[in-house]
């Protein structure tokens, strides 16, 4: 038996030689204790599931458990350096909605839905760079909004492509200003 599973020496005088003699050999010594290898490995396994539920359940964002309506007046509500992040949830919301009604065939609401979804994009990656705050994380939003457009856009029909397409091309001139802002480069005035 390696000396990592039995038990230290100061606590060795827990066990007694007649209790030393019974242990089995799977049995784990600790701290004076012996336990069952298999009901360890049975606990371990079992806590170790309950452990990832826990990490998965607290891990979801703050953002997927709040409702559309929810989004948009804590976006309406926010200004300056603090609009950021609640705009361009709002946005993200609004894109997956949007996806939702077009796969429905609800164009005129899809259509509806991305032009608010474009509105609070271009506020959120305006008030990021007008405070200089927030910028990578704005700019790898709306990144992460391009490429869910052009996701969209490719499952569409051809005559339902061309507002996509503008608000693509939106999206990529708003990253291209932040990332110049980001690096302080003149196009950021542009």
């Amino acid at each position: 038996m390696s000396s990592a599973l039995r038990a230290p020496k100061r606590h060795a005088r827990f066990l007694d030689s007649r209790h030393k003699a019974s242990l089995a050999r799977d049995d784990v010594h600790f701290l004076g204790c012996s336990i069952d290898e298999t009901a360890l490995k049975t606990y371990l396994k079992h806590s170790g599931a309950l452990l990832l539920l826990l990490i998965f359940c607290f891990s979801v964002p703050s953002s997927a458990r709040e409702s559309l309506s929810e989004l948009r007046k804590r976006a309406d509500a926010a200004h300056g350096n603090a609009c950021t992040k609640p705009c361009l949830a709002a946005a993200h919301a609004l894109v997956q909605e949007a996806s939702f009604r077009f796969k429905q065939g609800d164009t005129g609401n899809a259509l509806a839905a991305m032009k608010d979804a474009m509105d609070y994009a271009q506020r959120g990656a305006w008030e990021s760079m007008a405070s200089k705050k927030h910028r990578k994380e704005a700019e790898i939003s709306l990144r992460e909004l391009t490429r869910r457009l052009t996701d969209l856009m490719r499952l569409l029909e051809v005559e339902q492509r061309p507002p996509l397409e503008a608000d693509i091309a939106t999206l990529e001139k708003l990253r291209s200003q932040l990332l110049a802002s980001i690096f302080n480069l003149k196009a950021a005035s542009e």
